[in-house]
């Protein structure tokens, strides 16, 4: 396959990688709403320890190094975590 193809296709998982993203941030938008409507803490150590066994999961099952996908996942829940603090504060 020419490398030309292959960046291609690099791109649109790219594009589609954006929209998914975009998609999750409605939804963490969702989310601070109801914590600040039920006054729930911003920051749900069980959730992000169950997330971090579903990240070993995700590694193993798809053949990835878990700590690529925490790296990535950190940068998404610090994100969301900013994004809450502005709705709830």
């Amino acid at each position: 396959m020419p490398l030309t193809k292959i960046r291609k296709e690099i791109d649109k998982l790219d594009h589609d990688l954006v929209k998914l993203l975009k998609k999750r941030k409605g939804l963490i938008q969702k989310v601070a709403q109801i914590k600040k409507k039920h006054k729930l803490p911003l920051v749900q150590k069980a959730r992000e320890a169950e997330i971090d066994k579903k990240l070993a999961k995700f590694a193993k099952d798809h053949k990835l190094e878990k700590r690529f996908l925490q790296k990535i996942w950190k940068n998404m829940i610090d994100e969301s975590k900013a994004i809450q603090k502005k709705i709830i504060k």
